[in-house]
């Protein structure tokens, strides 16, 4: 009687098994989608590139200096917030456009939003590019300023097509984006 419930239980084990396994890679390719691999790396190597620059300028820069960077980054990030909200519109959006297949619309909001958010991060940069050549001594800190002013209109030009993409679900063209 022993030795019958063990074969039983042994049978029911591999039962379990055979059917578990093919459920098991279907749930595990359907988490570890090509898309999601390539957003989880592009984070990764985004965190590793952060961390190199943080790591560079540590050794690069006086501790006044670090300080210095560090306020130029402050204040880029905060430059930069009111992308996000104008990302979150415009994904809303263009999501309920793409279900109502109309494209011509989307096309129209994409244009409406590109070039007004690319001047005004223009400006934004040319202004902070400027003041930061009266603030900083450091000929290191100056180039860095005109360099991180210079991504402010980038960052709003990508802030608007990642709105775009995001609302037509192309997760790699975003991915891309949000690497620069």
């Amino acid at each position: 009687s022993m030795a019958k419930m063990q074969v039983t239980l042994l049978q029911k084990m591999e039962e379990l098994t055979q059917g578990l396994l093919p459920r098991l890679y279907s749930i595990s390719s359907r988490l570890l989608s090509k898309e999601k691999l390539i957003a989880v790396g592009g984070t990764l190597l985004t965190l590793f590139l952060a961390y190199l620059f943080q790591f560079l300028m540590t050794r690069m820069l006086s501790v006044g200096q670090y300080g210095d960077l560090s306020i130029l980054i402050s204040a880029t990030l905060v430059a930069t917030v009111p992308i996000a909200s104008i990302s979150s519109a415009i994904t809303r959006e263009v999501a309920k456009l793409d279900a109502q297949k109309k494209e011509g619309r989307i096309n129209f909001l994409l244009h409406k939003y590109l070039v007004p958010a690319s001047l005004f991060g223009l400006l934004g940069a040319l202004g902070f590019a400027v003041a930061a050549q009266f603030l900083y001594s450091s000929d290191t800190l100056k180039f860095s300023a005109v360099l991180i002013a210079l991504s402010i209109p980038l960052n709003y030009a990508v802030g608007v097509i990642n709105g775009y993409v995001q609302g037509r679900e192309k997760i790699n063209v975003f991915v891309a984006g949000s690497l620069s």
